[in-house]
């Protein structure tokens, strides 16, 4: 603004018409000195005292933290003469609560600068949308950035424009890292090479192969693991260029999940088929092993025949142990605990082990003097070291170190070896460790399948793990592994601490000569095969047998015999009446019968209370002769004779 009027066409315009346009200006326009002091205000703020402003400064009008700010911008106006803007929030009569643009500029008369104009336009609805729209935007930022899925948005040439914070957790980049980079940075390579025509495709074509529904694929972190996702990616335009966003779900847990049960699933179906050869095996050897053991009863030591007899009887015990190897597996044998001290129960086992090693392996144990007491089947327990063991020398055909150790150990935060399996608990930990090939990360995941085996054929039976897997889960506990190519394999059995006194021993089996025995055997079988062996066999060493082959019929023939019964040996599966049930019904004819019970499949709830109990009135299939007669005559002539009485606790 100058002293000299702009004209059209070079008609000067008149003052008159200069004041109506200022005066009628939808802008509050105001002159002011260097200093600010008002010295000209026209009339569009509504409610405005003019005569009272011409004796203000304009900086009275903004806030404190403002005023130095617009101080300073009039002084340099004034100097430079330069016109400059500013934003500013007007408090006092200038429409209190308002906000605007203000724009300073200097007013020359003879081309010297003599005052300034300011001209502001109310912005108040421009600023209250552009806050509630940056409201809005850092709300939805905050919701992005705290949702659990990854959300990336990328442009037409695969460009990352912006990533949430699950992103970078997930990847683990910083945002500044990703954003301008290709989005192939966060694939591997098999993916990456498919992304470029992925999304040319959609963009020439619209077909929607990608757009729209969930993939599972893999993504890539910045240390170059791998893990699964699932990408769902949806296209946009923005300023008339198309856009992709993609959520991303970390999907790593859900397929462990998927892969766990799948696994159990395949375990439960072996098991069954398991638990059903185990059953009939058992049935076969129980007769192998008693005939034998009669046979060499007939033939003097040291003939050839007794010698055949030896390695029949040999043939048969590793048998009975592939059997219940089966049965431990499939998880429908009952294990016998009882609360020990690990550390005497390895220490003896490790001088087997030494036996089954090669001389170029070295075999170091350690263990403390304080081990914690554990509840295991201490057969169970030698059975899984025996197999870790055997599967480390297997590792190193060309010798090495086999490392066994145990210890205490107190759980107080989730383990990475065992995931979400293990409670916050103490453990005694019994680790097996080896120096040799390790395993490769495809074979890993399969070793506790069963019939799985990396071994030459007829080097393994491919159980050995898979049974050690189960009989660890049986009785609560938890094995790891960690293997790596070339440099070996560890793995850890997590056994649970028991609060309970360490148990007493085994006793001595009896010899032969103890074995013969007399009373009233009322034997119940119903496969042919070991009726008619546990008849000889019974008969042979003293004792009066009744037979039947099911449950009704024994219920006739203790109907009809005169005399006591002493003793109910029984199968406990049986067609039409199984050994449970007959022996409640034989209960109210023979009050002190004693009842022994026989099966070698354990997959019925009255079974397992029956082994679990302390009667000590269950005799497991496969037994031998020797193991028969043991049993009945221990049950015959046991101090207590009540302790052996059919009661209702028994068999509920």
């Amino acid at each position: 603004m100058t002293n000299e009027s702009p004209t059209d066409q070079g008609t000067p315009i008149s003052p008159e018409l200069w004041e109506s346009l200022v005066e009628n200006s939808a802008d509050v326009i105001m002159i002011v000195d260097v200093t600010g002091t008002i010295q000209y205000i026209n009339h569009t703020v509504a409610g405005f005292d003019v005569e009272d402003t011409l004796v203000r400064n304009v900086r009275e009008y903004v806030p404190a933290d403002n005023s130095d700010e617009l101080g300073a911008r009039l002084r340099r106006v004034f100097e430079t003469g330069e016109p400059e803007s500013e934003q500013v929030f007007a408090a006092g009569p200038m429409n209190s609560g308002a906000y605007y643009l203000a724009r300073i500029g200097p007013i020359k008369q003879n081309g010297q600068i003599v005052a300034l104009s300011i001209t502001a336009t109310d912005i108040t609805v421009l600023k209250t949308t552009e806050e509630a729209l940056i409201d809005t935007a850092s709300r939805l930022n905050a919701v992005l950035n705290n949702v659990a899925y990854g959300i990336i948005s990328i442009n037409g040439q695969g460009r990352i424009q912006s990533v949430n914070h699950a992103v970078e957790r997930m990847f683990g980049y910083a945002s500044e890292e990703l954003l301008g980079k290709n989005i192939e940075l966060l694939m591997p390579v098999k993916y990456a090479d498919h992304q470029d025509r992925y999304f040319q495709d959609y963009s020439q074509t619209g077909r929607t192969n990608v757009i729209g529904d969930a993939r599972e694929l893999e993504g890539k972190r910045k240390d170059g693991s791998v893990f699964a996702l699932e990408l769902t990616v949806t296209a946009f335009t923005q300023n008339e260029e198309a856009m992709y966003t993609g959520i991303l779900v970390d999907i790593t847990r859900r397929k462990q999940t998927e892969m766990e049960l799948r696994q159990s699933q395949k375990m439960e179906a072996m098991g069954l088929l398991a638990g059903g050869v185990a059953h009939d095996f058992n049935n076969m050897l129980s007769a192998i092993m008693s005939y034998t053991y009669l046979i060499k009863q007939k033939m003097p030591d040291n003939t050839d025949i007794c010698k055949y007899g030896e390695e029949i009887q040999k043939a048969a015990d590793r048998a009975a142990g592939l059997t219940r190897q089966l049965l431990a597996f499939s998880r429908q044998d009952v294990a016998e605990p009882k609360v020990v001290g690990l550390g005497d129960i390895i220490e003896d086992l490790v001088k087997m082990i030494r036996h089954l090693i090669v001389e170029n392996i070295r075999l170091v144990f350690r263990s403390p003097s304080d081990l914690w007491p554990v509840m295991v089947d201490v057969g169970y327990i030698e059975q899984v070291v025996i197999n870790l063991a055997l599967n480390a020398r297997d590792a190193m055909p060309e010798g090495g170190l086999l490392s066994l150790d145990i210890s205490n150990l107190v759980l107080e935060k989730r383990s990475d070896d065992l995931a979400d399996e293990a409670e916050f608990a103490e453990y005694v930990v019994v680790t097996v460790s080896d120096n040799g090939t390790g395993m490769t990360p495809d074979v890993r995941p399969r070793i506790f399948e069963p019939f799985f085996t990396t071994k030459d054929v007829g080097k393994g039976s491919g159980l050995g793990l898979s049974t050690s897997h189960g009989i660890v889960k049986q009785m609560g506990g938890h094995i790891a592994v960690d293997s790596t190519p070339g440099m070996g394999s560890t793995f850890r059995v997590y056994i649970p601490r028991s609060n309970a006194p360490i148990e007493s021993g085994h006793e001595n089996a009896p010899h032969d000569s103890q074995l013969t025995g007399s009373g009233t055997v009322l034997l119940v079988e119903d496969e042919v095969i070991l009726h008619d062996i546990a008849v000889l066999t019974l008969r042979e060493f003293g004792y009066t047998v009744l037979t039947a082959l099911n449950g009704s019929d024994a219920l006739t023939v203790a109907s009809e015999h005169p005399g006591p019964i002493d003793l109910l040996l029984t199968d406990v599966i049986m067609p039409y009446m199984g050994g449970l049930e007959l022996s409640e019904n034989l209960k109210a004819m023979h009050p002190e019968m004693r009842v022994l019970y026989t099966s070698g499949h354990i997959d019925d709830a009255g079974i397992r209370q029956i082994v679990s109990g302390k009667q000590g009135n269950f005799l497991r299939k496969p037994y031998s002769s020797p193991q028969l007669l043991e049993k009945v005559g221990k049950m015959l002539n046991h101090s207590s004779r009540s302790a052996y009485v059919v009661s209702q606790s028994t068999i509920e």
